[in-house]
């Protein structure tokens, strides 16, 4: 996450100070790199806290089942365990509206909560079904984990709140409470 990065970044240069084993230039690299994941991280908390962005990204007719592949190859890439069987019930074509950054980041939440509640089983499998209801589209995200445990269920969108193992999953326990907020934004319920 980029707060480990911050961490690391703060703790090699704080070596490289007391052992003085790092040069002006390595100095200044590593400052530049504590920097830009020092943004990453007001970034995020910016977004999860207040809703704030960088950049205003326009509203607008989006194809899911563009987004939800995807979402699914970069959750893939980013989770970097066993590729669990994926499946999509989705009609091709399917427009939602809204702001595509967010959707992703909804559905990003979402694929990696599920890959990563099944890390240990034989058979890990992520289904995402999309189905139109009078004037909505509900997207389901189903895993093989066997579900929350009861009475968590609420819990989860707290933030920094996880029922995964240590050590197991890419974030700090943000991504299921700053998919709701988004979710929310985008008139949506999570």
């Amino acid at each position: 996450t980029p707060l480990e990065y911050v961490l690391t970044y703060s703790d090699l240069i704080a070596d490289g100070v007391t052992d003085g084993y790092t040069t002006p230039e390595d100095m200044r690299v590593l400052v530049r790199e504590l920097q830009a994941h020092a943004g990453r991280v007001a970034r995020a908390a910016g977004v999860f806290f207040h809703g704030v962005t960088d950049t205003v990204e326009e509203s607008g007719a989006c194809e899911l089942d563009t987004i939800i592949g995807e979402v699914w190859a970069l959750c893939l890439s980013r989770t970097q365990i066993a590729t669990p069987s994926f499946q999509m019930e989705c009609e091709p074509g399917v427009l939602v509206h809204g702001v595509e950054s967010e959707l992703r980041q909804i559905l990003l939440c979402l694929f990696e909560n599920a890959v990563e509640a099944q890390v240990g089983l034989p058979d890990m499998e992520v289904l995402v079904s999309v189905e139109r209801r009078d004037d909505s589209i509900e997207v389901c995200v189903r895993d093989g984990a066997g579900g929350i445990p009861m009475g968590l269920a609420e819990r989860v969108f707290d933030p920094f709140f996880t029922v995964k193992d240590p050590g197991v999953g890419t974030g700090l326990g943000l991504g299921l409470s700053i998919a709701r907020r988004l979710s929310r934004d985008l008139g949506g319920q999570l």
